[in-house]
């Protein structure tokens, strides 16, 4: 509240003359501070330690990798005159390290990820056997398997995106299509070899997974709700 300069007494806001010595009081205008908040926004800065981190550990491992390329090298000529076996290896090498840079997730986008990998699969089985000296099994075995892997991984990532009540239900989906994925091998090197599909150790995985893909989904839609819980608190689920 305002005061009298000339007697000192308290007076109202709106008043403009002082009510005891009758002097005019003078219009001051209040400004209006602007809130200063003492305590910064909290910001979740554990992301950004997490891709710092990954970066300085792909360097390290692209540094180690670049000079495992130059020992296999050195070693290869030395020995023999000529690039032989190192060939095998490097194109292994550079390989894994494409698939380190996915699986580091510098990439956030699943389908362009797995699309990397695959095609660098592509590219890894291509060389491979093109090192053999002609391309033999790359069209007849290779491409068929990655591309079935990839597709799978698809429809696996889609149900698991469409499931809502998400659980042991998903271990059977990964182990069916584990099974699946041996039968298509066999299938695909069983032509490529004899001409014929002859399943055998495929039947063998297929046997074995899917009596623990029938107990996971009955563990997941048969079993009271209290034994979940109790399962998740052992298994730390």
């Amino acid at each position: 509240m305002p005061y009298c300069s000339k007697c000192g007494v308290e007076v109202d806001n709106n008043v403009r003359k002082c009510p005891l010595c009758d002097f005019s009081i003078p219009i001051i205008e209040i400004e209006e501070n602007e809130y200063i908040d003492r305590f910064p926004l909290p910001q979740n800065i554990y992301p950004k330690k997490v891709k710092r981190r990954k970066r300085k550990a792909f360097i390290i491992i692209s540094v180690i990798f670049l000079s495992v390329i130059g020992l296999i090298l050195f070693q290869n000529i030395t020995a023999s005159g000529k690039l032989a076996w190192a060939k095998y290896s490097i194109v292994s090498v550079i390989a894994a390290w494409i698939y380190l840079y996915f699986f580091f997730g510098f990439i956030p986008n699943f389908r362009i990820s797995l699309i990397g990998v695959s095609t660098n699969t592509i590219i890894l089985l291509f060389f491979i056997d093109v090192f053999n000296g002609k391309l033999e099994w790359i069209v007849s075995i290779g491409f068929p398997c990655v591309f079935m892997g990839a597709l799978e991984i698809i429809i696996i990532a889609y149900l698991i995106e469409r499931t809502k009540k998400k659980g042991l239900n998903i271990v059977t989906y990964i182990l069916l299509s584990i099974a699946l994925y041996c039968i298509g091998i066999e299938a695909f090197i069983s032509l490529y070899t004899k001409e014929y599909v002859k399943l055998y150790w495929s039947i063998i995985v297929t046997i074995a997974l899917t009596p623990l893909s029938i107990l996971f989904i009955y563990l997941h839609y048969g079993l009271p709700e209290k034994y979940k819980i109790k399962l998740k608190r052992k298994f730390h689920i």
